[in-house]
């Protein structure tokens, strides 16, 4: 199963982004709800990868067992950091887009559709913010712990 979820976990944290945007226009009182397991799957996820990946440079003599420790610390940090920073930026931005959006629609009468626009163009900005903010944490540890 672990190796299906190694393999896969692309696949699955698609999947999971998939449901949270179906969600948001059929069941909108779980969006809080399915957001938060959504993290909580894809953080484990991480750590889970960031310790495997150690272990496997361990395993091979490639690094001592303080850089393993070091590098775990520095990885799990930066990537609680990462997630805070993202979650803060992406909320910023998604509630301008929303109110912004929402307020074209109503200016033009689109009160219904509007809604549903100024949801979906919170939602892409988000991802976007999330996208940008995944590869720059991604380079900066690179260069951090050199492996």
């Amino acid at each position: 199963m672990v190796k299906t979820l190694e393999r896969n976990w692309i696949l699955i944290s698609i999947g999971l982004f998939i449901i949270l945007l179906i969600s948001m226009f059929l069941w909108p009182h779980i969006i809080y709800s399915l957001g938060l397991i959504v993290i909580i799957i894809n953080v484990g996820m991480a750590i889970y990868f960031i310790v495997m990946g150690q272990i496997q440079a361990k395993r091979y003599n490639e690094i001592s067992t303080k850089k393993v420790i070091l590098n775990i610390a520095i990885k799990i940090i930066g990537g609680g950091l990462a997630i805070i920073l993202a979650l803060l930026l992406a909320g910023v931005l998604s509630r301008i887009i929303y109110y912004w959006t929402l307020e074209k629609a109503i200016m033009y009468s689109w009160s219904v559709i509007g809604i549903k626009i100024a949801n979906l163009m919170g939602v892409l900005i988000v991802l976007l913010v999330g996208i940008v903010i995944g590869i720059i944490t991604q380079w900066l540890w690179k260069r951090i712990t050199k492996i």
